[in-house]
């Protein structure tokens, strides 16, 4: 598998910012290896830093750091009601981040973890606050 994926689905590319909100906005359509075309990950599923990170690389020339993306997901989570939201997902040790129109009431009952947990990516949700927290000083 390649460094890059991308969506087939034309999602609004002004900026990385935008086309991460108009993917979120669009129900995390599904995404494909930039190397072999074949799905990378199915619609509606939750993406990591990694994946995201990916995605933004296979779309965009430029490529993004990784505390660039955690930037703007962290901006864009609101757990109260906003379009992105996050968790912990223990099936694949990692924080994801998912839009909230995908069965919201369904992930409120399986959140299974707390903030500290770090993931086999090496984060966890305090640590990408904190990330956030140093880009806005």
């Amino acid at each position: 598998m390649s460094d890059k994926i991308y969506c087939k689905k034309k999602l609004n590319k002004r900026t990385k910012k935008a086309f991460l909100i108009d993917y979120f906005e669009n129900r995390c359509p599904s995404t494909y290896d930039s190397e072999t075309n074949e799905v990378q990950c199915a619609a509606r599923r939750n993406r990591s830093v990694g994946d995201l990170k990916m995605l933004l690389d296979g779309t965009f020339k430029t490529k993004t750091k990784t505390d660039d993306v955690i930037y703007k997901l962290v901006s864009l989570t609101d757990n109260s009601g906003g379009i992105v939201r996050a968790l912990f997902c223990s099936d694949i040790n990692r924080v994801v981040f998912y839009s909230s129109l995908v069965h919201p009431a369904y992930w409120q009952l399986n959140i299974r973890s707390s903030f500290s947990t770090v993931g086999g990516d090496g984060y966890s949700w305090n640590e990408l606050v904190m990330i956030y927290k140093n880009k806005t000083k």
